[in-house]
């Protein structure tokens, strides 16, 4: 309805909200664009409820990417570009590795992405199927 508000980022809020707001989070967003949304509220509402339904699998996950992101000169994270939680995860990637690329299939890998590359790093989103992360590295190992 009218008194909704989705919002990808804090940039997203409008400049005038209700007293009193709640929060509800998807299960796939990352942990710190939940507490930028927040923070922004906190200074904006004088009652502020927060539902954090971020699935602990998936935050697990994500913490997993961004620490292999950053002892890697390359990330390739493989998943649907229509996956949420993958975009999440390549965006988590980026912020660390500039390098980072999301693939759907083996055939987007360019093999230029690996100049001046000793270490690549490998992720996927929750729902990739295992054929097609192993595709992907499959791919890798023929590049070597």
């Amino acid at each position: 309805g009218e008194d909704v508000i989705v919002a990808d980022s804090a940039s997203d809020l409008p400049p005038i909200l209700p007293s009193r707001v709640g929060v509800v989070v998807q299960t796939t967003q990352s942990a710190q664009t939940l507490q930028e949304v927040v923070d922004a509220l906190n200074d904006r509402t004088e009652d502020l409820c927060v539902k954090n339904t971020i699935c602990f699998a998936t935050k697990q996950r994500q913490e997993s990417a961004a620490e292999l992101a950053s002892n890697v000169d390359v990330m390739l994270v493989v998943g649907g570009r229509n996956s949420g939680n993958t975009r999440r995860l390549h965006e988590i990637c980026k912020s660390i590795c500039p390098r980072s690329y999301h693939v759907e299939l083996p055939d987007e890998i360019d093999p230029l992405w690996f100049t001046d590359c000793s270490k690549v790093g490998v992720t996927a989103g929750a729902s990739t199927p295992k054929s097609q992360i192993d595709a992907v590295i499959d791919t890798l190992k023929d590049m070597t």
